[in-house]
């Protein structure tokens, strides 16, 4: 099992870079969910921060049919926008 996560400031005022890494295998069998962000957010003490983050996300998962009698390989990836904030 493989889990990473990376947020890195940039030089900017409120931008950042960031990775997220997940994954499980066993034998020929594996799921793997990975993510890269840049995005920026406000930087405050007193209001709740409030942000905007854009990226490349890829999920797949690979089941052999010799051991669970049903072989499954899908894969699903593209860009995505979120809007993020916390209270």
């Amino acid at each position: 099992m493989l889990y990473a996560r990376g947020k890195f400031p940039l030089p900017f005022v409120g931008f950042y870079f960031g990775a997220d890494i997940h994954g499980i295998g066993y034998k020929d069998n594996q799921i793997s969910d990975y993510s890269l962000t840049f995005g920026w957010e406000t930087e405050n003490w007193i209001l709740p921060e409030f942000g905007i983050e854009g990226g490349y996300r890829a999920w797949k998962i690979e089941i052999d049919e010799d051991d669970f009698d049903v072989a499954v390989d899908a894969e699903l990836d593209g860009i995505f926008i979120n809007l993020t904030a916390h209270f």
